[in-house]
């Protein structure tokens, strides 16, 4: 299974069904840390569930990964096609099966048109 949850810069208006307490809970983990920063951003967060994950502990573990990972030191990368090819180093889907589902890692700037 592949799910996809997003939220426009003018929020959202319905429940995150597809991911629901998980949607959030990265979510909370991601602001919690832009807050303290006093910035804005766009973030995609990649959770990859494979067959060694017999018992599930819920969201509290989403939460908290997203916490640690924005208190990690940042790896940078000078583009977001330079950020995909290292993350899949890491990721067992292939990355454009990631693009293909996101709406953000899809998204233009304004000087590509």
């Amino acid at each position: 299974m592949f799910f996809a949850e997003f939220e426009p810069f003018e929020g959202r208006t319905k429940y995150a069904e597809l991911e629901g307490g998980g949607y959030y809970a990265g979510r909370l983990g991601v602001i919690e840390a832009l807050h303290s920063m006093r910035r804005q951003c766009r973030a995609v967060i990649f959770r990859e569930i494979g067959e060694g994950y017999t018992v599930p502990v819920g969201v509290w573990e989403v939460r908290e990964n997203a916490r640690n990972a924005m208190k990690s030191r940042p790896t940078k990368c000078s583009s977001l096609q330079e950020a995909l090819q290292l993350l899949a180093t890491r990721l067992k889907r292939p990355i454009p099966a990631y693009v293909a589902k996101s709406r953000v890692l899809g998204q233009k700037k304004m000087t590509d048109y």
